[in-house]
């Protein structure tokens, strides 16, 4: 059944006329191969159409980040970062499974674009995320904290249900 499902994904996709038309195929083949604990696929299909959108992983932390300037980024409104976080939160759970490397480029990305292109429901998830990196350290485990409270603070303004237990 779900190698039915991903031929006609294929088709679907070889119809679409643009990326940003095709990621919803994408992210669906993502949860197909997730469902079947292909994570290696999962994340190969996530990176390729990362790459299509000009979103690539990122291997370097994001630097120094004021918490307070990013609750207060505008609206994310680029179609293409629109598209790319919710396929990098696809990402975690097979890069968590893979690779501490690789988890850690998917989190850096994603603060990445919500830095640059401003933030999105999906961005709550990102901080998240990255306080939970940063909290392995007991230097940085307060600093993390505040990551986790950002991302919860920024889900309620954005009081998106879809991924609250997510966040």
């Amino acid at each position: 059944l779900f190698e039915k499902a991903v031929l006609w994904l294929h088709d679907a996709i070889e119809h679409g006329k643009t990326v940003l038309e095709n990621v919803a195929m994408y992210e669906l083949h993502m949860d197909i191969e997730a469902a079947l604990l292909h994570t290696g696929e999962a994340i190969t299909i996530g990176t390729q159409i990362l790459e299509m959108l000009g979103i690539p992983l990122v291997a370097e932390p994001p630097g120094e980040l004021n918490l307070d300037e990013l609750f207060h980024l505008p609206a994310m409104t680029d179609p293409a970062a629109l598209a790319a976080l919710p396929i990098l939160s696809k990402c975690v759970p097979a890069a968590y499974q893979l690779d501490t490397n690789l988890l850690n480029s998917v989190v850096y990305t994603m603060v990445k674009t919500s830095r640059t292109c401003g933030n999105d429901p999906h961005s709550a998830f990102a901080y998240v995320m990255y306080g939970l990196l940063l909290s392995s350290s007991p230097e940085t485990l307060e600093l993390g904290y505040r990551f986790g409270e950002l991302g919860v603070n920024l889900l309620q303004q954005f009081n998106s249900k879809a991924l609250e237990c997510r966040v």
